[in-house]
């Protein structure tokens, strides 16, 4: 079984910016880094709608959390910050 790729966040968002800025498309995009179109497209997605969310206002990622940890005047330990995003996200059963 093959063991699953992990690309950095630096690495997604030069791919990007391949398609978003100079205009290749996923699949050329694909073949000359050998990720798939499919991972392309879905990082291409996230990353407009990332850019969406920040135009409008809001945080995004980890900064997301940590704003909303401060709204709710919890304090910052690790488990308390997990617990509360996994609440935020309906990750846990009620």
């Amino acid at each position: 079984m093959a063991k699953r790729q992990n690309y950095s966040q630096e690495y997604k968002l030069k791919a990007v910016k391949l398609i978003v800025e100079q205009g290749q498309s996923p699949a050329e995009v694909a073949r000359s880094l050998g990720v798939s179109a499919g991972n392309l497209r879905r990082w291409v997605r996230q990353h407009e709608e990332q850019k969406a969310l920040r135009k409008k206002g809001y945080k995004t990622g980890r900064y997301q959390a940590r704003s909303l940890m401060r709204q709710l005047g919890l304090g910052v330990s690790g488990d308390c910050r997990r617990s509360v995003f996994k609440e935020s996200c309906g990750l846990v059963p009620e």
